[in-house]
């Protein structure tokens, strides 16, 4: 058990570290965009999981809530754009691992935010589990069977069972007041979205990273679907893909990027 845990703490750690590097490299940028028809998208915090509010007018929708150690300045960003006469809409999770989940319950319970998640996370997030993660290169598989998945197994949070589960290809957030839309795009883990700003900017999740040299994330459930979702992605026609880690990557680095994964797994 002792052996177990150990293990477990280290696998915690390397998942943390692989996971929060912050790259800096010439096709980032810091964000606070403002789309052609004035949809607002405000980064509100980075390092272990960049967290997204997009605004339009004064409706509001948060994307991931990070890990249970950033609440307090999340729930401070939350407050500061309500005092601004912000209404927030909806929380909406990319995916249900922990860095992205963390703090959901806590946010519905204090704010009465709906909380939107793909149909494949409900199982994880109702029962506060993270999905297994497979590594993508010999490196990160090996720690992944031997050190992560046990770390994880550990890595609990609160359950959210009252959630709205969407099931679509695409979902339009028009009724939330937010001109944009979800794109299911699994491959990091099955059931994870993007959110597709004003046909312009897209909120990735884990599908990508944005690092120097490569946009390939160091851990996915399924490569194939992966690429096929960055193909889904390149179809939206958006100029920039803002991944969960990293900055943003803009379109023609992830044309060549799926370009050059894609032809090595035909």
């Amino acid at each position: 058990m002792k052996r177990k845990i150990i293990i477990a703490i280290f696998g915690i750690f390397f998942y943390s570290c692989v996971s929060t590097q912050n790259g800096t490299h010439s096709i980032g940028e810091p964000v606070n965009i403002v789309t052609k028809n004035n949809v607002t998208i405000y980064q509100v915090l980075n390092g272990r999981c960049n967290v997204f509010i997009i605004a339009d007018e004064k409706n509001c929708i948060l994307i991931d809530t990070s890990v249970k150690r950033d609440k307090k300045e999340l729930f401070a960003k939350i407050d500061a754009f309500i005092e601004n006469g912000y209404s927030f809409r909806a929380l909406i999770l990319t995916h249900s691992h922990y860095d992205h989940a963390m703090n959901a319950r806590d946010i519905n319970i204090k704010y009465g935010m709906e909380i939107i998640i793909h149909d494949k996370e409900k199982k994880y997030i109702n029962r506060g589990k993270n999905p297994p993660v497979v590594g993508t290169v010999t490196g990160s598989k090996i720690f992944t069977f031997f050190f992560i998945n046990p770390a994880l197994s550990l890595k609990k949070y609160k359950p959210v069972t009252s959630c709205n589960v969407v099931d679509d290809d695409i979902y339009c957030l028009k009724s939330l007041g937010i001109n944009a839309y979800l794109l299911y795009t699994p491959g990091h883990s099955i059931g994870s979205i993007s959110i597709i700003v004003d046909d312009e900017i897209a909120i990735v999740g884990d599908a990508m990273v944005g690092y120097p040299k490569s946009i390939f994330p160091p851990f996915a459930t399924d490569t194939k679907l992966l690429i096929a979702s960055w193909e889904k992605l390149i179809n939206t026609n958006c100029s920039k893909f803002i991944p969960s880690h990293g900055t943003s990557n803009n379109r023609d680095v992830v044309i060549k990027q799926f370009d050059y994964y894609k032809n090595m797994s035909d």
